[in-house]
C-alpha cells in the first residue's frame, strides 16, 4: 500500500541541523542513494516551526543540539504543535538515556550520526512515515 507512494512522489523532509557540515553530510548520504527526498534545511527550531506552518512535510530529521533548543525538548515542542509529523532524530549523542528520552518524547526513530549511512536514514524516514500514518 505505501510502497507505491514512495516510488512515485518525492518525500518532503525538513532537516533541522545547525551545523552546515553535518547537514551537508546528511544531504550527501541521502542523495547518493537516490533522489526521492526533497530536503529543506534550517538551523534553528524557530525557523523549523515557521517552515512547518507554511509547508507540508512528510517527516523531520532533527538534531538535538540546536542554538535555540537543546535535547528532547525540541521533540516535545514540535509534537505539541504538529502531532502528526514524524520525527527522526539524528544526533551525536548516543547514550541510552538520550535515546530513551527522544523516543518517550515522541520521536519515531533515533540514529547516531557517527554510525549511520544514507540507507539507514532512508529506511528510518520511510518507517517513521509509515508508523505515523498508522497512528493517525
Amino acid at each position: 500500500m505505501f510502497a507505491g507512494a514512495f516510488e512515485t512522489e518525492k518525500i518532503s523532509v525538513l532537516l533541522i541541523e545547525d551545523s552546515r557540515n553535518e547537514a551537508h553530510a546528511t544531504q550527501h548520504q541521502l542523495h547518493s542513494i537516490d533522489d526521492e527526498f526533497d530536503l529543506l534545511r534550517v538551523g534553528r527550531l524557530e525557523e523549523a516551526l515557521a517552515q512547518i506552518a507554511q509547508k507540508d512535510f512528510s517527516a523531520i530529521i532533527l538534531d538535538l543540539g540546536l542554538p535555540d533548543s537543546n535535547g528532547p525538548q525540541s521533540i516535545k515542542i514540535i509534537n505539541e504543535r504538529f502531532p502528526s509529523l514524524p520525527i527522526v532524530v539524528l544526533s551525536g549523542r548516543n547514550d541510552a538515556a538520550t535515546v530513551r528520552s527522544a523516543l518517550e518524547y515522541g520521536a519515531q526513530e533515533f540514529l547516531a550520526k557517527n554510525n549511520c549511512s544514507g540507507n539507514m536514514i532512508r529506511q528510518a524516514l520511510r518507517g517513521a512515515i509509515i508508523r505515523q500514518s498508522l497512528k493517525n
